[in-house]
């Protein structure tokens, strides 16, 4: 039996520790939450910070572990390749590639140096100077340097909002405490793609819609509101994405594993955001295998247990599939128990084109912690059908299968109803992008 181990056990691990375990592959989980619900389902948990280095390659040599996994945090990557370097297992990252990932200042200009189309930024230190912002139009995004999982956000319509969000962005960082990024605010539609490189090649997998909400009375609350794959702009564009996609994997050197491109698209075309070099989080990973495409997450647990990884059904999958799929998520802001009496086959059941369902916590679970956005409870996934409607009357029927209640009986389930549902389908270009 081959033994993994995985660094972080919060509900979007769930899902690869069940494929693990599916391939009777012993999966060994480390997290420093211990409510974490993917301990409940692995083989041996630990209450072990996935950055403490030293204790994780103990309990790899304690478990002769076959291979380690980072999965969805930019903060373990380097955690990961420690692990897997002192172990000599199987490697995705290396050094440069990690600086590139973790640090956006070093991928912003590698970006920039490899002539990809970018927001505007520029890198403020906290005593900052008004005309050092002269070039840029308001409102616009502060970040924390070195942070991940969306947290440090700020939406800011003036200097003065700056300055007030600032430590809070600051205070997300782990080794810039006097400096953040700025950019340009680019408020149009947001696509991913997924990718799988091996050898050195590109193939993409899945382009999807990504909805996000920015509350103005909360800039920092960033939630997912909406998936929906293949994106609308995948039709007559697969091409430039598979283009984009060789080039940007070039530029940053990755020889094998999971990549996700994030993009803006608008009336200024199309614009790089970020590059990521893992399995993307909130289980978007998951929709290109929704809708038929060879899976990236089993690819990559093949990979990272030094088994060798079979590309040929890549060679011609098109992601320009005919079906709309939709991703939902169903989330818990508040610690606690919860209790329901839903259960996946009756979500199967009342929910028409329902291709999974995933409950991360059965009812009664006592919920310990609460990340960015809210917890995921539980995550549905369907292909589209014109008899229920559009994506919102799909939350509509979801409100209906699905009631979270807690100990006083209050529901407490949050759908994270997207603010700006016609976007959901609208099409701001209209014409093929260029691949030169």
């Amino acid at each position: 039996m081959k033994t993994v181990l995985i660094l972080g056990a919060i509900d979007s691990f769930c899902d690869l520790i069940t494929d693990f375990k599916k391939k009777g592959v012993r999966t060994v989980v480390c997290d420093y939450y211990e409510g974490a619900p993917g301990k409940k389902i692995a083989d041996i948990p630990y209450d072990v910070s996935t950055l403490d280095v030293e204790r994780l390659v103990e309990i790899g040599k304690e478990h002769s572990i076959d291979g380690v996994l980072c999965a969805f945090s930019d903060r373990n990557i380097e955690p990961c390749y420690r692990v897997a370097e002192a172990l000599g297992l199987p490697q995705i990252y290396h050094p440069q590639l990690i600086k590139w990932l973790t640090d956006k200042i070093c991928m912003k200009d590698r970006l920039r140096e490899c002539g990809f189309p970018i927001t505007e930024y520029r890198i403020l230190k906290s005593d900052f100077e008004d005309a050092e912002l002269a070039a840029f139009d308001f409102p616009v995004i502060i970040k924390p340097i070195d942070s991940s999982g969306s947290k440090g956000i700020f939406i800011c319509r003036d200097t003065d909002e700056i300055r007030e969000h600032m430590p809070d962005t600051l205070a997300m960082s782990v080794d810039y405490t006097d400096m953040f990024i700025v950019e340009e605010y680019y408020p149009y539609d947001e696509i991913s793609i997924t990718v799988w490189v091996s050898g050195g090649k590109a193939y993409v997998t899945c382009v999807y819609d990504n909805g996000k909400n920015f509350d103005p009375d909360n800039p920092a609350n960033v939630s997912l509101s909406s998936v929906v794959f293949p994106s609308k702009y995948t039709k007559g564009n697969v091409e430039y994405f598979r283009d984009l996609a060789q080039k940007m994997v070039t530029a940053f050197g990755v020889g094998n594993g999971p990549v996700t491109i994030q993009c803006f698209m608008g009336p200024k075309g199309l614009k790089v955001n970020e590059f990521i070099c893992r399995l993307a989080g909130d289980s978007a990973y998951m929709c290109s295998e929704v809708m038929g495409a060879p899976s990236v997450a089993d690819k990559t647990e093949t990979f990272v247990l030094g088994e060798e990884v079979d590309c040929s059904d890549l060679e011609t999958f098109d992601p320009d599939v005919p079906d709309t799929y939709y991703q939902m998520g169903v989330y818990v802001d508040k610690t606690g128990k919860l209790f329901y009496d839903f259960d996946k086959d009756e979500i199967m059941r009342r929910v028409p084109g329902c291709v999974r369902a995933d409950i991360y916590a059965e009812s009664g679970t006592d919920l310990k912690y609460v990340t960015t956005g809210g917890t995921v409870v539980c995550r549905i996934y369907v292909k589209a059908d014109e008899s229920v409607g559009g994506y919102t009357d799909y939350l509509d029927l979801l409100k209906e299968v699905i009631v979270i209640r807690d100990e006083d009986g209050n529901p407490v389930a949050n759908f994270h109803e997207p603010k700006d549902a016609e976007r959901i389908t609208s099409k701001t270009l209209s014409v093929p992008l260029s691949c030169k």
